[in-house]
């Protein structure tokens, strides 16, 4: 027996899952800018079709339907996206609801981190990460793991529960749409 994701439509667009779907969701209610499925990559012979793009921060996300543990296909994707193109990729498994994911950034120059928390700039309100590395320390920086703007005034940014609401919440069923 195999499982099949449902396809979803949303804003327009046709995503192949209800996590994707809910993804979208979590970024609108970020204010996060995204387009979905924007470019698909021949990588000597590997197809791979980011799910996301958030042009703001240079940035090509991955929504994988699972918490732990990803395979080492769905790492090494990213990664070679990244050495080919020299842009990030974000890792992001498991729904969108409070500590039920964790993301994996994959620039060259890095290990893998997980996404702890999010925090902003007070001036600009540029997002950025902040990432938890494996030895239990934090970093904050912008999707290159460097400030994207000139201001030093960051703040923690928690994530308003009411955002993980929506994602949660989402209903698709006979052409309903989300709020």
């Amino acid at each position: 027996m195999s499982i099949k994701a449902i396809e979803t439509k949303y804003k327009g667009y046709r995503f192949r899952s209800r996590l994707e779907a809910r993804w979208a969701v979590f970024f609108d209610a970020l204010d996060l800018e995204w387009e979905y499925e924007k470019e698909g990559f021949d990588m000597d012979g590997i197809w791979y079709l980011p799910d996301f793009w958030l042009p703001r921060y240079s940035l090509w996300v991955e929504i994988k339907p699972i918490k732990a543990n990803p395979s080492l296909d769905d790492i090494m994707k990213p990664v070679k996206l990244h050495k080919l193109t020299k842009t990030s990729i974000l890792l992001l498994c498991g729904p969108p609801w409070p500590d039920e994911y964790f993301g994996i950034f994959v620039p060259e120059s890095r290990n893998c981190h997980k996404l702890n928390k999010l925090a902003r700039c007070r001036r600009c309100e540029m997002m950025y990460w902040v990432w938890e590395t494996q030895d239990g320390n934090e970093f904050e920086g912008g999707p290159l793991g460097l400030f994207d703007c000139c201001h030093s005034e960051r703040y923690p940014l928690e994530i308003p529960k009411t955002y993980y609401a929506k994602a949660r919440g989402a209903r698709f069923e006979h052409g309903e749409t989300p709020e």
